[in-house]
């Protein structure tokens, strides 16, 4: 089994900044597109763009349909592949975390808080059909990218990319689910601390101490935010993380269960059994990518 490929962001004189814009016409081409069928992990930040047409695209296992008018948000570090389309018509838009706190310092948190807030539903309706100010302010980053020799070109690229994506957020903001930001920030911190303590800790009581609030609260903020308890919020990161190894690290299953923090392999494959429905030998064996 070969280890999903890892894509970093690959500066050249034309992506010095560590962004880039790139319509779907010059990225997805078909002597690429053996590889971008494969599934692979970006360490950089995706936003993808639909101007024209509709499919599916793999991310973490699910495959969510697009249609003309949606975006697709995908946080780095995340697993992804690509349905092959040839009539599909938009823009990729690719950048890294340096880039963002470089260029638009203090915004940084509301941007990467985007991302987090869609992670378990990272199809954003966005663009309209006919022509529209978000697809004008899309149009305008991609021209302003295209000239070379233009003068503050940084300035004005950070700028036109902060406020495309502060319509974005104003889109997202008015689905029904997604409570106000103020109060969702409980959530927020409840999911980086998941992310970042999951091998350790496992309880939702024990997040909710660190974050000094209730259980119920925490688990009140997360019903909100995502329609799922906070127990049920902490299983799926965890069963996710084991589908990962399984498919994309040559690490035998004792191994995945001691880094994620199981006492014995027998416990980590009931926990996946009971959840995934099937064993992670046969998950490995069905999902097994060479």
């Amino acid at each position: 089994m070969k280890k999903v490929e890892r894509i970093q962001f690959k500066f050249t004189k034309k992506r010095l900044l560590g962004f880039e814009i790139i319509p779907f016409k010059e990225f997805l081409k078909p002597s690429k597109m053996p590889i971008l069928i494969k599934p692979y992990r970006i360490e950089f930040y995706n936003i993808i763009f639909v101007v024209k047409g509709e499919g599916l695209h793999e991310i973490d296992f699910v495959e969510y349909p697009y249609h003309t008018g949606d975006l697709i948000l995908i946080s780095k570090d995340r697993v992804h592949r690509f349905h092959y389309n040839e009539n599909l018509e938009g823009y990729f838009i690719m950048f890294t975390e340096e880039f963002l706190y470089e260029f638009l310092g203090d915004n940084t948190v509301e941007i990467l808080d985007l991302f987090k807030q869609t992670y378990m539903n990272p199809i954003v309706k966005f663009l309209s059909k006919t022509q529209s100010l978000e697809n004008d302010q899309l149009r305008l980053l991609y021209n302003f990218y295209s000239q070379r020799d233009m003068e503050l070109r940084v300035e004005i690229i950070s700028s036109t990319f902060r406020t495309l994506m502060l319509l974005i957020k104003q889109k997202y903001l008015k689905i029904d689910k997604v409570i106000k930001q103020k109060n969702n920030n409980i959530f927020l911190q409840f999911a980086n601390l998941v992310d970042k303590h999951m091998k350790e800790i496992k309880t939702v009581e024990s997040y909710a101490d660190m974050m000094y609030v209730s259980k119920k609260t925490v688990n009140l903020m997360t019903r909100k935010a995502v329609d799922m308890s906070a127990k049920q919020f902490i299983i799926n990161r965890l069963i996710l993380e084991i589908k990962r190894n399984l498919c994309f690290e040559n690490k035998s299953i004792g191994e995945i269960s001691d880094e994620l923090g199981f006492t014995e392999s027998s416990n980590m494959t009931k926990f996946f059994k009971k959840y995934a429905g099937i064993t992670p030998k046969e998950f490995r064996k069905i999902n097994k990518y060479e």
